[in-house]
């Protein structure tokens, strides 16, 4: 039953309502001002991630910071109060140079944002003392997301999306086997499992990747849906580097649909996680590779994926494996990866070996169950075919291995091996130089011959030895064809007796345009020179004193010599006086005194 009111408490209840919306209004007026003059407070930066974590003291280092809501005009701090040359990249990378001499130790990196705020991540960098390897170049390569979309600006649950990141090389130097990888909980790659490889990219290029995800029912429980981006490269050297990004999207909720699910929920299952093996460094103990040169090829390589990986095995040179029994066609994006045929077992005769091939075993090597996140180290011996020419050789090393189940995967990776061929030359004497003697100059008779298949130029030609003189010992070689010959006619002076070895080094250019060094050495013998010395009271020729040499007589003597007899004077031919150590005759019976 309706209630009637009287007409004074209606007009009593208006005025009520009435006085309450203007004091409504006055209030929101008394607040707008101050509200339109608060500042809008910026949001504070993340730091997620350092690379590389680890750096020595000996030597600056330039390291990547990863992150998120970076600004122009930021500072980077390291540890309490050391501040870095921080380079601003993107909103989501900084690079940074920590100098050298920092004092070893862990150091919290902090980023501050030019209006004020700031983040930052403890125990980020990891400082070593003075290394003793081979260092790491000061020339890297550096690749950085210029740019990434994800299709939307908001995504939801169980949504395809379509992630377009451009990569650009920020280095200077070529960045060499580009693997890109994607973790994380919040989106499931569509299509390849999450893989994304680029041969090289040149210091300062920009290429761009695409990769189909579907978002799961795990951001229903956050504000922003991560993505984690891994990046790993290589430079001409075969230096590893890694560079991890995490790409955020907003996460919508719509109308409430998500928030309040109908009591039969039908979501998509998401596929089943997967093992991911990659390689994350490499090298071999021959530091030039040469034709017909055996060598061992050693590898590094982890578990990146988010399941252990069973019954691994490692195909140098490339193949695959399957299973006996193959599973059904399926809808997740594992389908594809899974291995075909009834026969099972591995395919590993169809790769390429026409510059490198396997020694010792086969190019099959069984790895067992590796799990997730491990790194491992394993070595392959190889040959270099004799008939390779020299270059740069990309060399396949494919993964075949399953996740627990039927399901069989096939990763297939290259490694970059470097190929030399340098001069092949013989160096010795085209004469027998004989024995040397110590203080006298001897000439040195080499001949540089050419003993390879090709013709080669060389450059300078130096000769060096210990202990002794060398003139005309360096000269400039130039073109030497197939069994042509060079020589040189140097001089040496040896200061000591013994085995005088001599070192021939000659300058030249490799195949990728760096100047070495070849060095053979030669072996002389020394002798002492032998001196004659006479003996006590003799002298040379025989021992006896040589006549005393006169003077031939002018007429003007003649003539003074018949005056002098002509007043009764002596005329007789003057005597030259006996030579010093000569006897004196004396008279008989008197002893003869030489005087003092």
């Amino acid at each position: 039953m309706q209630k009637n009111h009287p007409p004074h408490t209606l007009r009593r209840t208006l005025s009520l309502s009435g006085a309450a919306l203007i004091l409504l209004f006055t209030t929101l007026a008394s607040l707008a001002p101050n509200a339109a003059a608060a500042p809008r407070r910026q949001t504070a930066p993340v730091v997620y991630g350092v690379n590389p974590s680890v750096v020595y003291s000996d030597d600056e280092t330039q390291i990547g910071i990863s992150g998120d809501n970076f600004t122009y005009g930021l500072r980077v701090q390291l540890g309490g109060g050391t501040l870095l040359n921080a380079i601003y990249e993107s909103k989501t990378f900084i690079t940074a140079y920590v100098p050298a001499g920092m004092e070893p130790g862990s150091y919290r990196i902090t980023v501050y944002n030019s209006d004020g705020t700031y983040g930052f991540l403890d125990n980020a960098l990891s400082v070593l003392g003075a290394r003793d390897a081979t260092p790491v170049p000061s020339n890297r390569p550096l690749v950085v997301i210029d740019a990434y979309s994800l299709g939307a600006d908001q995504v939801t649950a169980n949504q395809e999306v379509f992630l377009v990141a451009r990569l650009r090389n920020a280095g200077q130097e070529m960045a060499l086997n580009i693997v890109v990888t994607f973790e994380g909980e919040d989106f499931v790659p569509l299509e390849t499992g999450g893989v994304r490889t680029l041969t090289e990219l040149d210091p300062g290029e920009v290429h761009k990747i695409a990769q189909p995800f579907r978002s799961t029912w795990e951001v229903l429980k956050k504000s922003n849906a991560t993505l984690k981006m891994l990046v790993r490269y290589t430079d001409r050297q075969g230096f590893t580097y890694t560079e991890t990004f995490n790409l955020n999207s907003q996460v919508s909720y719509g109308s409430g649909t998500y928030q309040t699910p109908t009591p039969t929920p039908t979501p998509t299952t998401p596929p089943k996680p997967r093992p991911q093996l990659v390689i994350t460094s490499y090298s071999t103990d021959v530091s030039m590779l040469q034709p017909g040169q055996r060598f061992f090829l050693s590898l590094e390589f982890m578990n990146v994926g988010n399941a252990d990986a069973h019954q691994a095995s490692m195909i140098v040179g490339g193949g695959s494996g399957s299973n006996p029994n193959p599973p059904q066609p399926q809808t997740t994006p594992e389908a594809s990866s899974a291995g075909s045929g009834s026969s099972g077992g591995i395919s590993a005769g169809s790769g390429d070996f026409q510059a490198f091939a396997p020694l010792a075993s086969s190019n099959v090597m069984y790895l067992g169950d590796l799990p997730m996140g491990q790194s491992y180290r394993t070595r392959a011996e190889l040959i270099v075919n004799s008939t390779t020419n020299p270059g740069a050789y990309p060399f396949k090393i494919s993964f075949t291995y399953n996740g627990g189940d039927i399901t069989t995967y096939n990763d297939d990776q290259v490694v970059t091996l470097l190929v030399y061929q340098p001069p092949m030359v013989k160096v010795g004497f085209y004469r027998d130089p004989g024995t040397l003697f110590t203080g006298q100059s001897s000439p040195l008779p080499i001949q540089v011959v050419n003993l390879g298949r090709k013709s080669t130029i060389l450059g300078e030609m130096d000769v060096s030895a210990p202990n002794a003189d060398l003139s005309n010992n360096t000269t400039l070689v130039g073109t030497l064809d197939v069994g042509g010959y060079f020589t040189l006619d140097a001089n040496a002076v040896p200061m000591e007796a013994g085995t005088l070895t001599l070192t021939v080094s000659i300058d030249y250019t490799d195949d990728f345009n760096k100047q070495q060094t070849l060095t053979q050495t030669l072996a002389v013998e020394v002798q002492e020179m032998a001196i004659e010395t006479p003996p006590p009271g003799s002298t040379p020729g025989g021992g006896e004193y040589p006549p005393a040499s006169s003077e031939a007589e002018t007429l003007w003597q003649k003539v003074l010599r018949m005056l002098r007899g002509l007043v009764g004077l002596d005329s007789a031919t003057p005597t030259p006086p006996p030579a010093e150590g000569q006897p004196i005759q004396g008279m008989p019976g008197v002893e003869a005194n030489p005087g003092p």
